[in-house]
């Protein structure tokens, strides 16, 4: 993964003495190490939290009960994150190896009707939807992206009302035919990481969006916001690509499934056709097998015998040039048998442009049928 946009290693250096027990493991495994609320280095506080301290690192105290937000102040905080949330994708990386800015709270509500709301996301749960649900990153006609950030609607009906935003702001609010794939897996995360956003120490929203945009360079972030874009694209096409083939062989399966029902309906129709054809062929089958296994015979006396001498070359090829003539032709005139019966049989078929399926397929069917 790109290198973090934060030039210094103080927050390496300051995990390195966390508790190796308190940590978050993330969707591709690593481990992010945190800072319990209790444990805070006394070091590591400021006198005003939203100063900068001696690190240059923001930090929220939590010795006090944190105020509770207004309406007013979660629209504002919403409208904070719909304005900033590609300044949060193009610094994913450092994101993800901070747990106080992976842990930063987003009010923004998330749920579904009948089950209820989602557990409150935060910057880290956000980052890592995006990377690993490519549903979540839509692209326009001209490859413009936007990704979405809320959620709400019906497991059942499919309906919903779910909120994006595009590289410039703009939030669009609008029903998705990717709902089904895009509720379970931001729900999985949200309950994942649930238990950490009680335990652990974590900036608030305003003071992580402060320090990514302190932090940011213009080149970067533009570097950034192309690779995000060109994986999210790869991923959305791989997605896409993988659902086809699944939805193709599910109905390949529903297809074969139906034929099935049908042909055993047309065996049952015509039970007294069907048991007369299925018994003169499966005499016409045990005869030439036997004729096979007579021919094999005396193609192995031939070469016996042309090795011990009994034979001259001239009388040997005539006569297994004539046994593998009849050996090839076996098969194929039982077979031809078949197809003209089931054809004459079943003329319902003929309707199945697929012909090789139709007679093999139908013959496998008629002996297994008939055979129990």
């Amino acid at each position: 993964m790109e290198e973090s946009f934060n030039s210094n290693n103080d927050c390496h250096e300051e995990l390195q003495g966390v508790d190796s027990e308190n940590f978050i493991q993330l969707l591709d495994g690593r481990k992010l190490q945190c800072f319990p609320q209790k444990d805070i280095a006394p070091e590591l506080l400021t006198k005003e939290p939203n100063s900068l301290d001696t690190t240059g690192e923001y930090l929220r105290l939590r010795k006090h009960p944190t105020p509770k937000l207004t309406e007013q102040d979660k629209k504002e905080l919403v409208k904070l994150f719909a304005d900033n949330a590609f300044l949060v994708i193009a610094n994913r990386e450092r994101i993800l190896s901070d747990s106080r800015m992976f842990l930063a709270p987003v009010p923004v509500s998330n749920g579904l009707a009948y089950s209820g709301a989602f557990p409150e996301p935060s910057l880290g749960i956000y980052v890592e939807w995006w990377l690993n649900c490519p549903s979540s990153v839509l692209f326009d006609e001209a490859d413009n992206l936007s990704v979405v950030w809320s959620l709400a609607g019906s497991p059942l009906s499919g309906s919903n009302q779910c909120a994006t935003v595009n590289e410039d702001g703009a939030v669009e609010y609008r029903q998705l035919s990717c709902f089904r794939m895009l509720w379970p897996s931001f729900s999985d995360i949200c309950y994942d990481y649930y238990k950490a956003k009680t335990r652990y120490e974590a900036y608030s929203l305003s003071e992580a969006i402060a320090i990514l945009k302190d932090e940011t360079k213009p080149d970067d972030y533009e570097r950034s916001i192309r690779e995000f874009g060109f994986k999210a694209k790869i991923s959305l096409l791989k997605s896409e690509n993988n659902w086809q083939k699944k939805y193709c062989e599910d109905m390949r399966n529903s297809r074969d499934n139906y034929r099935h029902l049908w042909h055993i309906a047309l065996f049952q129709l015509k039970i007294e056709e069907v048991r007369s054809f299925y018994d003169d062929y499966m005499s016409r089958k045990e005869q030439a097998e036997k004729r096979v296994a007579e021919l094999r015979e005396e193609n192995r006396n031939l070469r016996r015998r042309l090795k011990a001498g009994e034979l001259t070359n001239k009388e040997y090829e005539p006569q297994l040039t004539r046994n593998k003539k009849e050996l090839s032709q076996i098969p194929w005139d039982l077979e031809h048998f078949a197809d003209k019966s089931i054809d004459s049989l079943f003329p319902e078929l003929s309707s199945i442009p697929d012909e090789g399926y139709r007679r093999s397929g139908v013959l496998d069917e008629l002996i297994k049928y008939m055979s129990k």
